[in-house]
């Protein structure tokens, strides 16, 4: 399962999410279960409820892969954890480990690895979880 948490400026204020074991971002939207949707806003702020978070923190292994529409990328991973702040992914706890970016002028994903590439869905799974589209937790 993945371990989520949202956090606020100066990571004062954490709002954890139970484990789940994939969860989809098509272009700004995340669903997590029917009952808790995310809108990713254009100053990177994640609002969930009504209340804004500067980022998304995976502390588990997870492994990624992007899609467009019945395409599907190979995946990466497993990753040890993922962090997303200002629509950019990274990997590990230190900055300079940029993996992927959310680009406004194309609503879609960019695996920096594939510069030009753009994905409009990211999709974020624990190693060993069914690989496909989980109904409950597609936006």
């Amino acid at each position: 399962m993945l371990n989520i948490q949202f956090l606020a400026a100066g990571g004062v204020t954490r709002r954890p999410l139970p484990g789940i074991p994939q969860f989809r971002i098509h272009g700004r939207s995340l669903r997590i279960t029917d009952r808790v949707e995310v809108e990713l806003h254009e100053r990177g702020e994640w609002v969930v409820e009504r209340e804004r978070y500067i980022m998304l923190s995976i502390d588990s292994p997870v492994s990624v892969h992007f899609e467009k529409g019945p395409a599907r990328s190979g995946s990466y991973g497993p990753f040890s954890s993922l962090w997303i702040v200002g629509g950019v992914v990274h990997s590990g706890h230190e900055s300079g480990n940029e993996f992927a970016a959310f680009l406004d002028a194309t609503q879609a994903w960019c695996p920096m690895t594939q510069p030009g590439d753009s994905w409009p869905t990211i999709v974020f799974s624990a190693p060993g979880a069914a690989a496909g589209h989980p109904r409950e937790h597609s936006p």
